[in-house]
């Protein structure tokens, strides 16, 4: 379980996960909530995440949605290694903006 205690990113802040599986292991990554990107007068917000599967491993990345809030700022990058005969899934959503908020 991925646990982001802010709340929520904006301008300039910066997340870092990582995540370094053995042969042969499972691991699946999710998150407790969705990620929220506020209004950034500045830099954007970063996300980045680093994963890697040795030989075998099954790695499963499912983080809640990202809602990107108006005027929102990301910059988001994820990079995987994976050895012989491992396995990923990755599913990452996007909800842009909330209607009812008016964003």
């Amino acid at each position: 379980m991925l646990i982001n205690t802010a709340g929520g990113l904006t301008g300039g802040d910066r997340l870092i996960w990582r995540a370094d599986i053995d042969a042969g292991a499972e691991l699946t990554l999710t998150s407790q909530a969705c990620e929220r990107i506020y209004r950034s007068t500045g830099a954007p917000a970063e996300v980045r995440a680093h994963l890697a599967a040795g030989p075998g491993a099954v790695l499963s990345w499912l983080p809640q949605e990202t809602l990107l809030l108006d005027q929102g700022s990301l910059v988001r990058s994820l990079d995987v290694e994976l050895a012989a005969g491992a396995r990923f899934l990755a599913v990452e959503a996007v909800v842009l903006g909330r209607t009812a908020m008016g964003d």
